[in-house]
């Protein structure tokens, strides 16, 4: 989709789909995506966006979306550049691999991420980020992460480079295989109320959350 396109979509099933980019949709030049129910399962991309690839200050808005097991270097599901954003609700990530950063969803500078009761359980990175990696603005409201992995860098479940925002939601057993921040590697501004962290682990430092030196880091009402 180019030149401010719009594309909706509801109660349907994105499977199997290949692409260089955007394994099943990708979003340019300002385009917008509406998806409502909308299941992507087992895509892939060559490059970004094993499902969703979005660019170019692109918007997409999901609600109730299940992605499960797709595949890509960047993003296993999902891809955003070029000041896009992401809005999600309710929405369910499993099962989802990158072969370098981000294993659900991969949020390069400029662009942002928001969730409100997401769940991310078992997706991996090789590298940082086992479900999410974000140069980006990323906040998340009650949501979830389980059983996710970074394979070959910081991250479990989060690396974030810039402002990371959480509020409420669960992190239990993610794991940073080869380096730090079982569950959070956070590397800019980061702020947490009220989440819980259990069973994280790390091979290196931060069994639940590594605050890099140039962090600004503040936590509320949280349990470890």
């Amino acid at each position: 989709m180019r030149d401010g396109s719009a594309l909706e979509i509801a109660d349907s099933t994105l499977a199997d789909n290949i692409a260089y980019a955007g394994g099943a949709i990708a979003l340019l030049e300002a385009s917008t995506g509406l998806f409502s129910n909308v299941r992507f399962e087992n895509n892939r991309a060559d490059t970004d966006g094993g499902a969703i690839a979005a660019s170019d200050e692109s918007a997409v808005d999901c609600e109730s979306c299940v992605f499960l097991e797709n595949q890509a270097e960047l993003g296993g599901a999902v891809h955003l550049s070029g000041g896009a954003s992401f809005a999600d609700a309710d929405g369910t990530y499993t099962d989802n691999e990158s072969g370098e950063d981000g294993g659900a969803v991969c949020v390069d500078g400029g662009s942002e991420a928001e969730f409100d009761s997401a769940s991310f359980s078992s997706n991996a990175a090789d590298s940082d980020g086992g479900a999410i990696w974000a140069e980006g603005e990323v906040s998340f409201e009650d949501s979830s992460f389980a059983n996710n992995i970074a394979r070959g860098g910081d991250g479990g479940a989060i690396t974030s480079k810039d402002e990371l925002s959480i509020e409420g939601g669960t992190f239990d057993s993610n794991r940073s295989s080869l380096g730090s921040g079982g569950a959070i590697a956070a590397e800019g501004e980061c702020q947490i109320d009220g989440a819980r962290f259990t069973d994280n682990e790390a091979d290196e430092r931060g069994g639940a959350i590594l605050v890099d030196d140039a962090a600004s880091f503040e936590l509320r009402e949280g349990g470890f």
